[in-house]
């Protein structure tokens, strides 16, 4: 009964809002189109009229429930989604950063030295310094030890007049390329006579004893027939040196001093400069202040010289 009374209360004010609203189309449109409005609004009026009465205001069911607080929080953040958002705008504007810096600005790093300045020297070091100290003490820089070196080589060389293990003749007379040659230790005197290219054809070979060994320095004549063969023997001692073989530093030019051991053509020079600037030598040790003449040096030739 409620119901039908709320009913035909709606329709009573839907008839009074028609009429109100026909009034107002009577005065724009013709009769014609009047009624038919009024037709159409009434026959909408009655449809929802009935279906409030049998269902209810459709705002009203049990789905709408709650739709204004949802849409109330249809915008808020979930705070994971929060968290990833803000570390992708982090990461965006860090690139930004690096893209619009200048290429100039990425300064090289220098690494620094270990050993800081001023320090204690490293082992190595320690070591160079100590084998440079030894040689200063010598007596002779580095220069001049490689010089009375290479004088080395040469003085034992010229000590036994010819390289290691062969000994030096001189070869005259009727052979094809007279001159110095170098034969072995053990050579004999067809060897040497082979070395200066062979005996000619006026040779008289008879007259020599091909067999004989020879000695460093002599000289090989080979005679022509009826010529006289001089006696072969030891070769003479160079200036300055004594028939004992020490030399004198005092008599002895470049040359005999080349020949002692570890002297050579430099240091020979430079002794005999020393005494031609300084007067003749009153003992041996007086060597050692030639430059380039050391304690070892020294003791190589202090038997072999004399004053």
């Amino acid at each position: 009964m409620d119901e039908s009374k709320g009913a035909d209360r709606a329709g009573e004010a839907g008839t009074d809002d028609a009429g109100t609203e026909d009034s107002g189309l009577a005065g724009r449109a013709s009769p014609g189109d009047v009624a038919v409005d009024r037709l159409r609004s009434r026959a909408a009026r009655t449809a929802a009229t009935a279906y409030t009465a049998t269902y209810g205001h459709p705002t009203s069911h049990a789905g709408f429930a709650g739709l204004g607080e949802e849409g109330r929080r249809r915008w808020a953040l979930r705070p994971r989604t929060a968290v990833v958002a803000l570390v992708v705008v982090l990461l965006l504007a860090a690139g930004v950063v690096l893209l619009r810096s200048p290429a100039g600005g990425v300064t090289a790093v220098v690494p620094i030295d270990a050993t800081p300045a001023g320090g204690p020297a490293t082992e190595p070091d320690a070591e160079s310094a100590a084998l440079a100290g030894a040689d200063a003490t010598t007596g002779g820089g580095t220069a001049e030890r490689a010089a009375a070196g290479g004088g080395g080589e040469s003085a034992e060389s010229g000590a036994e007049g010819a390289p290691s293990g062969g000994v030096v003749v001189h070869v005259v007379g009727q052979v094809a390329a007279p001159g110095l040659v170098t034969v072995a230790a053990d050579a004999r005197v067809a060897d040497a006579l082979e070395a200066a290219g062979g005996a000619t054809a006026e040779a008289d070979l008879a007259a020599l004893n091909l067999a004989r060994t020879v000695t460093d320095g002599e000289q090989i004549v080979v005679p022509r027939p009826g010529e006289a063969v001089p006696t072969a023997g030891p070769a003479a001692p160079a200036a300055g040196a004594t028939a004992g073989g020490a030399v004198d530093l005092n008599a002895a030019d470049a040359t005999a001093l080349d020949a002692l051991p570890g002297i050579g053509p430099v240091l020979a020079e430079r002794i005999v400069a020393w005494r031609d600037e300084n007067g003749p030598f009153t003992t041996v040790d007086e060597l050692g202040e030639v430059s380039g003449i050391g304690p070892a040096v020294l003791a190589d030739v202090r038997d072999l010289v004399r004053v």
